[in-house]
């Protein structure tokens, strides 16, 4: 009996602190390194309800607008720690489509169009184009989509802007618009896969244990890291100016390297798609139109990168917003880049830039703003306050 009240009492404590290491792990999650959090981000914070430690992103693929927001959001909490932010989602004329935006306030004057930097990663009121609103008193709608390109953003265009009318209508362009434009049509069945994006050796989901217990998830997932030496495509983290940064992608490189056979597809196809784009906002809507860039972060801290990442594969990444400039000053559209002030405050020291994605933060979202809103008063397309 002796015996078995010790075993008792050695299983009970270990009973205890596997719950006080459960419920630890839930509270300290914003604390940990990103790779625990990715390692349990998906257990469930209490057992008895479906909602995980992230919940999962409110967006899906869509065959007309390739990947969209729900409608209806309120305070739909997005990422972890520090750099979590919070949406709300509007729809309208009952449109399946989510926009985080503001109503319509009549006249419109600006519809910005673009991917999730359009979207904006920040808070709303951090977001530049809120920041046109506030700080210019114009009437902006923000139609940005996460992970989209070109042709999708001239489908949001022809759906959503049209009706607005719109003085101005902000193009927003990232790097991998072009593979993004290619994904699109692999998406829609248009033709077959040219070639593929690098990709880490699959991942179990190590059971129905790891669905509940963030202590059994983070030990299976460190077990199965320690026997999988295959390389990681996910980057690495660099110090910039004193914060851990996560830089360096090959997935990134995959889908700004102008050499593969889908990202020359994906410029040819995001080409035809300004063009038509021009075409509408001229001529059917009676608008004008600004096309603005934004850079990777790696290209705005490319100074303290290079010797990690290589020069190299530093200038794959200037090669698309090269071609766009390019094609700006040949078609005579109005282009607007914003990396020389992105970069001239990361070398004052500033930190423009999510640490754990490549989205700008609030300081980025403010100099982008200020950027666009100057540009488009100078050059006489809407009046300053």
């Amino acid at each position: 009996m002796r015996w078995v009240g010790r075993a008792l009492a050695v299983l009970f404590g270990l009973a205890l602190a596997w719950l006080l290491a459960e419920i630890g792990l839930r509270i300290a999650f914003n604390s940990l390194s990103p790779g625990a959090q990715g390692a349990i981000e998906n257990v469930r914070v209490v057992p008895w309800e479906d909602g995980r430690l992230v919940p999962l992103p409110p967006f899906y693929w869509d065959r007309d607008y390739q990947r969209v927001l729900e409608p209806g959001l309120k305070n739909y909490r997005l990422g972890v720690g520090s750099e979590a932010f919070h949406i709300d989602s509007i729809s309208l004329w009952g449109s399946r489509v989510g926009l985080r935006s503001r109503e319509p306030q009549w006249p419109v004057d600006i519809a910005v169009v673009g991917d999730s930097f359009a979207m904006c990663f920040v808070e709303w009121d951090n977001c530049w184009v809120e920041i046109l609103h506030q700080d210019y008193g114009w009437s902006v709608m923000d139609l940005g989509q996460t992970s989209t390109g070109t042709r999708a953003h001239l489908q949001m265009l022809k759906t959503f802007a049209i009706p607005l009318e719109p003085k101005i209508v902000v193009w927003q362009w990232y790097g991998n618009d072009f593979n993004d434009d290619y994904g699109f049509g692999l998406l829609r069945g248009e033709y077959e896969a040219l070639d593929a994006p690098p990709t880490l050796a699959p991942k179990p989901t190590f059971g129905t244990l790891a669905e509940y217990s963030a202590v059994y998830a983070l030990i299976r997932d460190r077990l199965w890291h320690a026997s999988h030496a295959a390389r990681s495509v996910g980057g690495q983290t660099v110090d910039v100016l004193g914060v851990p940064m996560h830089v360096g992608d090959d997935y990134n490189l995959y889908a700004y390297d102008l050499s593969r056979p889908s990202n020359s597809l994906g410029y040819d196809l995001t080409v035809a798609a300004l063009d038509e784009a021009d075409h509408v906002i001229r001529e059917e809507m009676n608008a004008q139109w600004v096309i603005v860039l934004i850079p990777t972060k790696e290209e705005v801290y490319a100074n303290l990168l290079v010797e990690t990442l290589g020069a190299d594969y530093l200038d794959k990444l200037t090669e698309g917003r090269a071609r766009m400039l390019a094609l700006c000053a040949e078609r005579g559209w109005r282009c607007l880049d914003t990396t020389d002030t992105l970069q001239a405050a990361a070398q004052t020291g500033e930190i423009v830039y999510r640490a754990k994605d490549l989205h700008i933060n609030p300081r980025g979202n403010e100099l982008v703003a200020q950027q666009v809103g100057d540009y488009l008063v100078r050059e006489g397309l809407l009046p300053g306050e």
